[in-house]
Formats: C-alpha cells, structure tokens, sequence
C-alpha cells in the first residue's frame, strides 16, 4: 500500500508514465508516496464509462490498466462507491495486455488513504526488514 516517498514499482523504463511493453519490474525514484493495489473502478472519459484496474494511487493521480484506448490530454474521472476523483489523462500508453493509462488529479481533490482505501491495497513497506 504506502511506498517510501523515493521509490515506487512500475513496469517499463519511463519514469513519467511508467508505460512500456516490457514486462520486467524495476524501481524507479519519485517524489510521492504512492500505494500499490488492484482494484476495479469506472473511468469516465468523454461521455463513456469504462471498468479500469486501479495498478496505483497517490496524493495527485493514478496509473490504470485499460482494455480500451484512453487519448493522453482529455479531462477524466475515476469513481468507486461514492468516491470521485476527476481529473486530466497525462499520458496513456499500449503495452501487451491494453493501455497504461496516467491520470492527474483535479487540484483541490487529492486522494488521501483516509478518504478512500482501495480493498486490495498492498504496502511495500512491509517486505523491508
């Protein structure tokens, strides 16, 4: 779930969109403390709603999984329950199995643990000894 502020798990080599084909896993250093999960939630871009796989989630955004094509600039929301974070797709790349999609959040609606926990959250801090 909660990651040390430097280093977070991604697929691929782009520390910005952490999208690529690659299927290796490697650290790669940022500046936000971010949760891993997997959690289905509904991604409304342009008018259409789709189920996403929520892959990781931080103060301001998100990094999806998408069986669809999801276009990079356009305004979106990820919503479960009563939870809502709209917001802008930042960068959203193909990779095997769909798109790896980024998501920014709206300024004044960051994600915050104790607003919203995603049910299978996993917190990496716990494999360190």
């Amino acid at each position: 779930m909660r990651m040390s502020r430097n280093l977070w798990i991604s697929s691929g080599n782009s520390a910005r969109s952490a999208c690529s084909s690659k299927k290796s896993r490697k650290i790669i250093l940022v500046g936000e403390l971010r949760y891993l999960c997997s959690q289905l939630v509904r991604l409304v871009v342009g008018g259409r709603e789709q189920w996403v796989n929520l892959e990781e989630i931080w103060a301001a955004g998100a990094m999806l999984d998408s069986e669809a094509a999801v276009d990079a600039g356009v305004s979106a929301e990820i919503s479960t329950g009563d939870v809502r974070y709209p917001g802008r797709v930042i960068a959203a790349e193909p990779y095997e199995y769909g798109w790896r999609v980024e998501m920014a959040f709206s300024p004044g609606n960051r994600w915050s643990i104790e607003r919203w926990r995603p049910e299978h959250a996993f917190d990496p801090e716990t494999l360190r000894g």
